[in-house]
C-alpha cells in the first residue's frame, strides 16, 4: 500500500484507482477459512462461559455486601 500511494498530508494520502486495483490480496481456501471460523467460534463459546461466570460472582457479592452492611453476617478478625 504505500509503494501505491504517492503521499499526501499525513494520513490523507491520495492513492491511484487502477494501482489499488492491481493489489492481490491473498484469502485462505475455504476449508482454511472454516477451521479459523471453527477457533474463533470455540474462543467466543468459552467467553461467553467466563461472562457468564463473571456475572454470577458480581451477583453474589452484590449479595455478600448486603449481609456485611445489614449486619446479618459477621466477619471474625
Amino acid at each position: 500500500m504505500e509503494l501505491i500511494s504517492p503521499g499526501g498530508a499525513g494520513r490523507n494520502r491520495v492513492m491511484s484507482k487502477t494501482d489499488l486495483l492491481k493489489l492481490e490480496v491473498k484469502i485462505p481456501d475455504v476449508k482454511e477459512q472454516k477451521a479459523i471460523a471453527d477457533i474463533l467460534d470455540a474462543a467466543m463459546s468459552e467467553l461467553n462461559k467466563y461472562q457468564q461466570k463473571l456475572q454470577t460472582l458480581q451477583l453474589q457479592k452484590k449479595g455478600l455486601m448486603q449481609q456485611l452492611l445489614t449486619g446479618k453476617t459477621r466477619v471474625k478478625i
